[in-house]
């Protein structure tokens, strides 16, 4: 199946996109699919102005950092320093200098 991870800004979605159709995909709403016009309406609420990469797929990298970056500000709520550093060390073996979406 063309299902592919998207970073959008707060929130990591799904989408399944073929020659011919796109939708995403809450995966942490119990599966709720929506269009781009609902994205477009997310990202009013927040203030942002829309950019491409918030609804096209994003690279399996892009989802390891996003993850790592997840895992570090759990462990540093846990005040697990140790954690934290070796996810900072992590991260930063495979940083490319892009600034990351969350």
């Amino acid at each position: 199946m063309p299902v592919y991870g998207v970073n959008l800004p707060n929130l990591f979605i799904l989408t399944y996109k073929s020659e011919s159709v796109q939708f995403y995909i809450n995966a942490f709403n119990k599966g709720l699919i929506f269009s781009k016009a609902d994205i477009d309406n997310y990202l009013s609420h927040l203030n942002i102005n829309p950019l491409d990469i918030f609804y096209q797929p994003c690279s399996n990298l892009d989802i390891v950092r996003r993850m790592l970056r997840n895992l570090s500000v759990s462990f540093e709520k846990l005040g697990d320093a140790v954690k934290v550093e070796e996810i900072k060390q992590l991260l930063d073996s495979i940083s490319d200098g892009r600034e990351i979406i969350d």
